[in-house]
């Protein structure tokens, strides 16, 4: 179970790392050293993490028979509302507009596919 959440967590901060590197409209805070820096990648996969690992089974087994019903593309929609979450609770990250968070979502799917 910790080595599952440890890492969800890893995952999540490594996403948003890629995220503000890569994707135009995520980016963080401009006036933070290295450390702060850090500290927020990891501390939103922290949040990431913690989502993934218990409010996203609560969420595919309500949402069950519509995965079912779009061949399991409803997970994308998933994994976007925990993303725009995370956006919400770390007041220095910022995904501006509907494309990036998209993005994002792709890219932390993709790498929990690989890396799972």
């Amino acid at each position: 179970m910790f080595k599952k959440i440890l890492l969800n967590i890893l995952i999540g901060s490594f996403t948003i790392y890629l995220a503000t590197l890569f994707i135009p409209g995520v980016y963080l805070e401009t006036n933070l050293d290295l450390f702060e820096k850090i500290k927020i990648f990891l501390i939103a996969g922290l949040v990431l993490g913690i989502l993934n690992y218990f409010l996203k089974p609560l969420l595919k087994f309500f949402t069950f028979p519509i995965i079912i019903l779009t061949i399991g593309l409803f997970n994308l929609v998933i994994n976007f509302f925990i993303i725009w979450l995370v956006d919400i609770l770390i007041p220095q990250l910022y995904i501006i507009g509907f494309l990036p968070t998209l993005y994002t979502t792709i890219l932390f799917t993709l790498l929990t596919i690989f890396i799972k």
